[in-house]
């Protein structure tokens, strides 16, 4: 299966909202058009609270990822400085960040970084996981759901 009939797959069987590639001059607009509703995690309050700047952002994989570099505070004094890509599945979900120790210096080695990580990356395993993980929980909603109507069903009607 290649990425498109995946994507086609998501959109049109799981109705996932897939990343559009819109044009943007500022990459933090880009990335909050399509990660609102999805994630808070470019929202300007976020942003703002992590010392966090935006520096790329496109939708990757015909629009099953979303991916950002951001340079963001190494620590809570803001002294120092990193460079991390994130990628995004299509609800939001973060699928790779490096956590401070393991990332960058500059943007461009963050998109080395990512270029390598996703060489080794396969987006039809990855969904297959996530979609039968999201099964289970659903299963897991259905059964609370029932039980809880079959409880109020047992109720004896109050009288007056």
């Amino acid at each position: 299966m290649n990425t498109e009939q995946l994507a086609n797959t998501l959109e049109t069987r799981a109705w996932a909202r897939l990343y559009k590639d819109r044009y943007y001059s500022e990459p933090v607009a880009m990335a909050q058009d399509q990660l609102t509703g999805r994630t808070h995690y470019v929202d300007p309050d976020s942003l703002r609270f992590h010392h966090a700047r935006v520096l790329r952002a496109k939708p990757i994989c015909s629009g099953l990822f979303f991916r950002i570099v951001e340079s963001c505070a190494a620590d809570y004094e803001n002294t120092k400085r990193v460079f991390r890509f994130v990628v995004f599945d299509v609800w939001g979900n973060v699928v790779e960040r490096q956590n401070f120790d393991n990332s960058y210096s500059s943007t461009d080695k963050a998109l080395k970084g990512f270029d390598e990580w996703f060489a080794d990356f396969d987006p039809v395993e990855y969904y297959r996981g996530n979609l039968a993980e999201r099964i289970q929980i659903g299963k897991k909603e259905i059964q609370r759901l029932e039980d809880s109507l079959n409880e109020i069903e047992s109720f004896e009607p109050e009288t007056a």
